[in-house]
């Protein structure tokens, strides 16, 4: 069976991606509001120029600035993909939002323009929401990752930075980024390492395969002789299947750990 990507799945939901990049651009590029101003001039020359206290800023001078050191140009999109679609609700929902909270105004209790910024929030959540991703706080920054039930689920059970990397994964940046997947399949397999005893108890044969992976595929060892004769391609479908191993692991043990409370819960009210 030919595996589907996530944007072939998006587009049987009826989701335009077309539409919906025009739709955002025009709300934050296009829309005036308070008279000749739209979003992206409001925050371009935002507040006396307080441009840079923006924590999106990462030391940009202006948002122009920004946009050229980081080879930001969506009026050069004609045909979005969903990565693209991806890009411009992150930078649009950031700055926007940023925006919104510098533009407080201590004399009256108000924000700016509350009801263009409200706006252009919602709509990009709704959107992110119609394509099946979820918002998630990432270094101080709201970034959309593909809403994998597994993942979730796996991420609720977690706590710290391994919760937040175990969503990142599935993040639209990391697609192809073997080092950046690596990293992360490191911080897990320090996780998953204490409990390969118990795994096995549970399931043998899960335990092997996930273990046998972190182990022959330049993850936790440096055996990249091993991996030589992959293109990157294999590879990375080798990592993402180690991953989707790790999130089984993940809700397994946690699954007996369930097991184990309602057996005792039942022994005590015998």
């Amino acid at each position: 069976m030919v595996r589907r990507n996530f944007a072939d799945r998006i587009a049987e939901t009826g989701v335009d991606i077309q539409k919906e990049f025009d739709r955002i651009f025009t709300l934050f590029y296009n829309e005036d509001f308070r008279s000749e101003y739209s979003i992206y001039d409001r925050i371009q020359y935002c507040i006396d120029r307080k441009f840079r206290e923006l924590p999106s800023s990462n030391r940009a001078l202006s948002l122009e600035d920004f946009d050229n050191y980081y080879g930001y140009n969506f009026h050069d999109i004609s045909n979005p993909t969903l990565d693209d679609l991806l890009d411009i609700c992150e930078y649009c929902f950031n700055f926007t939002y940023e925006y919104r909270e510098l533009s407080y105004n201590d004399y009256t209790g108000n924000y700016d323009c509350p009801k263009q910024i409200s706006h252009i929030v919602n709509h990009i959540l709704d959107v992110i929401e119609a394509i099946g991703y979820l918002p998630i706080e990432y270094n101080k920054q709201t970034i959309f990752v593909e809403k994998s039930p597994a993942a979730v689920s796996a991420s609720e059970i977690l706590e710290g930075q391994i919760s937040l990397e175990t969503l990142r994964y599935n993040h639209h940046s990391m697609k192809g980024d073997l080092v950046a997947k690596r990293k992360m399949l490191v911080l897990m397999a320090d996780w998953i390492e204490p409990k390969e005893k118990e795994l096995a108890e549970v399931d043998k044969r899960l335990k092997t395969n996930l273990f046998s992976n972190l182990n022959n595929f330049n993850i936790r060892h440096n055996n990249s002789d091993k991996t030589a004769h992959l293109t990157d391609a294999e590879l990375e479908e080798i990592y993402d299947d180690t991953y989707q191993l790790w999130l089984l692991a993940v809700l397994t043990l946690d699954n007996r750990e369930r097991q184990k409370k309602y057996e005792e819960m039942r022994k005590e009210s015998k």
